[in-house]
């Protein structure tokens, strides 16, 4: 016979909302900052819930925090959880008004990623208006009346709550006309017997060690001596990858915004080798107006899209390259 099911003792909803806010941000300090409560108060029931659970849920050094492999199974399943209430929350008050959220996003970011995405959320919170401003400049949220913004970046932005997304790589690409045109890439330098396409937004982060460059994957896929700056330019990653799909070359582009291109065979990956980016897609609102349930809801909807698969690579399996 099977044993019966033995009730548990679940910890109170505060201490997984001290748990979840913890194993999000990696440090006690910024924790307390964000419930606006002391770091030995954090520290404090971190402790009484590991005691209650009889398991250590963090691993600490002398200046880092990291999650062990029962604190990752329980910050899943609290992230799931709470989004779910959150949900719950936002369906009930929405009976009495919907809720509009303006996100400004990254031009191709809003095309090759969010938009196949965003029937998903609307089936989950019907009640909130999602107005989606196409921008690559960083806005002022205050000043032009925008709720969030995604970017590309390093992370640092001041004044901003911050949330990382998840990273990226580089992979090259071109149409299936190009590869029958130009013939096939066996190894790094033989990109140059393409018209090689440049996305000019990672290329004026060049500065900025952005890794989405030309530049910076051949040298990280050990070629850094071939030459990469001739070709056409273009102001964003999707026209590069649009480009690309029109034959007019070989593009790089950031295994984010692939989407369906290698599935469909509109592109294909001539090398697979992938190189991973300096920068990272992250998650900004003004601190002030981080626990607005709008934006909660958005914020873990999207980290949850974030572990699914980028994109359907069609069997192509990609040699992976790191940063330097």
């Amino acid at each position: 016979m099977p044993a019966p099911n033995r009730d548990i003792d679940l910890p109170s909803l505060d201490a997984l909302r001290v748990f979840e806010v913890t194993a999000r941000r990696l440090n006690f300090s910024k924790a307390a900052e964000e419930l606006h409560v002391t770091q030995s108060a954090i520290s404090h029931r971190i402790r009484e819930l590991e005691r209650q659970l009889q398991t250590r849920l963090f691993q600490r050094g002398h200046r880092s925090l990291q999650l062990t492999s029962s604190g990752q199974a329980l910050a899943d399943g609290v992230q799931r959880g709470l989004g779910e209430i959150r949900e719950a929350l936002t369906k009930l008050d929405g009976r009495r008004h919907k809720a509009t959220l303006t996100v400004s996003v990254l031009t191709s970011f809003a095309t090759r990623w969010l938009t196949p995405r965003l029937a998903r959320f609307h089936d989950r919170f019907p009640r909130i208006d999602l107005m989606v401003q196409s921008d690559d400049r960083l806005v002022d949220l205050a000043s032009y009346g925008v709720d969030a913004s995604i970017r590309f970046g390093a992370g640092q932005y001041p004044g901003m709550e911050v949330v990382r997304l998840f990273d990226d790589r580089t992979v090259p690409v071109c149409s299936p006309a190009a590869l029958a045109k130009f013939g096939p890439i066996r190894k790094p330098a033989d990109v140059t017997n393409y018209p090689l396409l440049h996305d000019t937004y990672a290329e004026h982060n060049v500065h900025s060690e952005s890794g989405a460059d030309w530049r910076t994957w051949l040298r990280r896929v050990g070629a850094g001596d071939i030459p990469s700056t001739g070709g056409l330019r273009f102001s964003n990653a999707n026209l590069a990858i649009d480009a690309a799909a029109n034959g007019l070359g070989l593009a790089l582009a950031r295994v984010s915004l692939l989407g369906s291109d290698l599935k469909t065979g509109r592109l294909v990956c001539p090398l697979p080798f992938a190189a991973a980016t300096n920068f990272s897609y992250y998650f900004l609102v003004l601190p002030q107006r981080a626990g607005e349930s709008k934006l909660r809801a958005f914020r873990d909807w999207l980290l949850e899209e974030a572990k699914k698969p980028a994109f359907d690579s069609n069997g192509v399996e990609f040699t992976e390259f790191g940063r330097d």
